[in-house]
């Protein structure tokens, strides 16, 4: 259990869960701070059956949930660096990474700070990215793409190296963390993602999964098309390239009408979620979007054996607007795709299965829920998430019974 600076009632175990929890009366705060419903926030399920629930502005909120979405307990822990960048759990100890964000320096410090369940610092790790080919300055995005693999935390973090002009280039920096030993290193100085001359566009996001043993796979969007590559981290050399998805005659756009907004891996193949616009001569003018998912075998990371395939077929005229697309995993073989769907002042999320080897089930609707960047996580049946306003008031708890029960 986590320590507490507040600590409150425990609701009844045996209460039945409700489909969107009623938290009008629940008066607990992240902060009075937290003034942006875009700040980062996760959902993580305890070995207790509790959750915990993140919230990151002016400090790291912590809030722990009975099962029945009732606080228990609330923490704050202090930042170290200038910009959040991102958190994990391990369902005993806390990981908290910043970045010292210095626009006008060519080398950036990231800051791992760990805390354990009752609040003790045990340890904190530093580690220097620098500069090079004549970039005047560094800028991180935060909002740090973590996977694990066994004692190993791989972070990913979208970097932008800038020249006076503003042009540059933008890439992406890996840094590998010994949970066990608290060291830090960065894994692919040779590797990184490079936009040369354009202007950096800070939506180009990029994903990380574990494929194979010893085998990263790093997944990030272009100026004109969606790249998986795949890399052995035991000497970091390249092993495997694909084009997940491309754009018309492969014109180089900066709004090429395609988002990428999901990437993990099944048993045997690679997974990419996204968003585009119809793929023409006009795609620069096209307004209609549409899901898609792309896969390709770990064993063959081949762009000719890339299968795409469309789960939504909205035309212009429908007036139909696709956001806040989420990729969850359920297990090495089954993954849920959410997403939400606006028409007019309307706005409904929806949802299909999608097998490990991409068959595509039917399209559910949930009426009452609102997607987040709290990505939901999976427990016994059931999707779980959480939204906060802008005021940092309660959040307010999402499920989806995926049994049909």
């Amino acid at each position: 259990m986590l320590f507490s600076t507040n600590t409150f009632a425990a609701a009844a175990a045996d209460k039945k869960v409700n489909t969107v929890s009623d938290t009008a009366n629940d008066t607990v705060k992240f902060s009075s701070n937290l003034q942006k419903t875009d700040s980062p926030s996760y959902i993580y399920l305890n070995e207790d059956g509790t959750y915990s629930v993140i919230t990151a502005s002016d400090r790291l909120y912590v809030q722990v949930r009975s099962a029945d979405f009732k606080p228990v307990s609330q923490a704050s822990f202090f930042i170290s660096g200038s910009k959040f960048a991102g958190y994990y759990y391990d369902g005993k100890n806390h990981y908290i990474i910043s970045a010292n964000d210095r626009e006008s320096d060519r080398t950036q410090l990231y800051i791992i700070d760990k805390y354990n369940e009752q609040g003790k610092k045990k340890g904190k790790s530093t580690i220097i990215t620098a500069a090079k080919n004549n970039v005047d300055k560094t800028v991180v995005s935060g909002g740090l793409e973590i996977v694990r693999n066994g004692n190993i935390l791989s972070m990913l973090d979208s970097v932008d190296f800038k020249k006076e002009s503003n042009l540059g280039t933008q890439g992406c920096i890996i840094i590998n963390y010994d949970i066990q030993h608290m060291t830090a290193s960065i894994l692919n100085e040779k590797h990184r993602i490079r936009f040369e001359d354009h202007k950096t566009d800070n939506s180009l996001k990029s994903y990380l999964a574990y494929g194979q043993e010893n085998f990263l796979a790093r997944c990030y969007r272009d100026l004109n098309s969606i790249v998986m590559k795949g890399v052995d981290f035991t000497n970091e050399e390249k092993a495997g390239e694909a084009y997940m998805f491309k754009t018309f005659e492969s014109k180089k756009s900066a709004d090429n009408g395609i988002t990428l907004d999901g990437f993990d891996a099944s048993k045997t193949n690679y997974i990419v979620a996204g968003t585009s616009v119809t793929q023409d001569a006009n795609f620069e003018k096209n307004k209609d979007k549409n899901v898609f998912i792309s896969t390709v075998s770990k064993t063959q990371i081949q762009s000719n054996l890339v299968r795409t395939k469309f789960i939504t077929e909205y035309k212009e005229a429908d007036g139909v607007d696709i956001t806040n697309q989420q990729l969850v995993k359920v297990d090495d073989d089954n993954f849920i795709l959410l997403w939400q769907e606006k028409r007019g002042t309307n706005t409904t999320v929806k949802y299909v299965s999608i097998s490990g080897n991409a068959d595509v089930g039917k399209v559910k609707e949930y009426k009452n829920g609102v997607l987040s960047n709290c990505k939901p996580i999976y427990n016994e049946g059931k999707l779980v998430w959480f939204s906060v306003d802008k005021n940092g008031n309660a959040p307010k708890f999402y499920e989806i019974n995926l049994s049909g029960k």
